[in-house]
């Protein structure tokens, strides 16, 4: 098979990683601000809760493929085997979750909310799929370019959705149909181009499907366990309070994504150099382990001092009045940031040993300890019971995580 695409260097890759990843995590977050100030704190609950209901479902059956591709250096198995895999698993998922609308007892509006997340989220993951692809042939830009795309489009579609409307589906639909855009003209159109691929010809076997998902099955486990430690939170919140203290939450904690973004983008360029220190060098794998966790403490504690001492500022800034009082809830999540930095650098090194299926009981034990901390705490102490409950389960989440790193190595 040709392949034609530019091979990057680690500083080119970090560069376009980081600087992605910044606007991309931004765009995300301006969505929850958009709704915030041109709709309402209910719509923000609205669109969180529908956000938790289809994220687990997503990311268990992408079974982190992206990964599965980006490490098939020797180019075992076809590209196109990996995106009609990818295509399979999103429209059971996008089933699943159609299923779960017609159940349960939610308004017509609300369905049909569910449903637009999850058409975007599907489009998403076929994006996610070529990505592996671009992160194979290092090249990032490729990546970052679609999610500059994604970026821009989504500001656009929400900004244009809420001014002009005042509605939630319209800015969903908008997403929906500029996401398919960057899809089909950009996404697929630099695969087809750079290498002999025809993505479209041919089905898939039962035995490859069966292959992939042998491979990918323990890493859709641990992405959906992940997304679960986020949501159980939001989940207890939703049941034991209501929707405008779910946007409360949920806009509240989404800053911490801002240091998560620098974390992921800083994982995805030194997961290779991880796998060659694993093999090679043991003594640099831990040095350089330990340069990115005194990064992740650093960025974590600075969140916290800013929190401590700005916090209804940011909050005001960021967001509206409604959000000014809960400077607590915002001191506590980025607490819990410190340990899911340091968690995420610790995730990067064990997945570059390809010890997949030891990443499942590391979840599961952070999970259980989430959820009986929600459920503990959050009927009692409300919203800083659940922001408790996030630094309880991303705290075990790091132990354990250290643990077994400690153990492979």
């Amino acid at each position: 098979m040709k392949n034609r695409y530019n091979i990057l260097s680690f500083k080119e890759n970090f560069s376009w990683s980081l600087l992605s990843s910044f606007i991309f995590a931004f765009s995300q977050w301006l969505i929850i601000s958009i709704l915030a100030k041109f709709g309402s704190v209910e719509m923000v609950g609205l669109y969180s809760l529908g956000l938790a209901i289809t994220a687990p479902i997503f990311l268990f059956l992408l079974m982190n493929l992206r990964v599965v591709v980006a490490t098939d250096a020797s180019e075992a198995r076809d590209f196109s085997n990996y995106l009609k895999f990818r295509v399979v698993t999103t429209s059971i998922a996008f089933f699943m979750v159609f299923l779960i609308t017609l159940l349960f007892n939610f308004s017509w509006e609300y369905k049909i909310i569910i449903n637009l997340i999850a058409l975007v989220k599907l489009v998403e993951s076929l994006s996610d799929v070529c990505y592996g692809k671009f992160q194979q042939v290092e090249n990032i830009r490729l990546i970052a370019i679609s999610k500059l795309w994604r970026a821009l489009f989504s500001i656009l579609a929400f900004f244009t959705g809420l001014l002009l409307f005042n509605s939630l589906v319209f800015a969903l639909i908008g997403q929906l149909l500029l996401w398919i855009i960057v899809l089909i003209f950009h996404d697929l159109k630099v695969i087809i181009e750079n290498s002999d691929i025809n993505v479209f010809k041919g089905r898939i076997s039962k035995n490859e499907l069966k292959s992939l998902a042998i491979v990918a099955l323990p890493l859709g486990i641990t992405a959906t366990l992940d997304s679960l430690n986020t949501n159980v939170p939001r989940y207890f919140i939703s049941y034991f309070q209501d929707e405008e203290a779910l946007g409360i939450f949920a806009g509240i904690t989404y800053i911490m994504i801002v240091g998560q973004t620098l974390v992921t983008a800083l994982s995805q360029v030194t997961i290779p150099r991880f796998a060659k220190y694993y093999i090679n060098d043991k003594k640099n794998f831990k040095k350089l382990l330990y340069k990115l966790l005194m990064a992740s403490t650093i960025i974590g504690f600075i969140g916290v001092i800013f929190a401590l001492f700005l916090g209804d500022f940011i909050l005001l800034v960021l967001y509206s009045n409604e959000f000014v009082g809960y400077s607590d809830i915002f001191i506590l999540s980025m607490i819990a940031a410190v340990f899911w930095y340091s968690s995420g650098f610790l995730n990067a090194a064990i997945m570059s040993t390809r010890k997949f299926k030891v990443q499942v009981p590391i979840f599961i034990c952070t999970v259980i300890m989430t959820t009986f901390a929600s459920l503990l705490l959050i009927p009692h102490l409300g919203l800083t019971g659940a922001a408790i409950a996030l630094i309880i389960g991303h705290f075990t989440r790091f132990v354990i995580a250290a643990i077994t790193l400690k153990r492979i190595l």
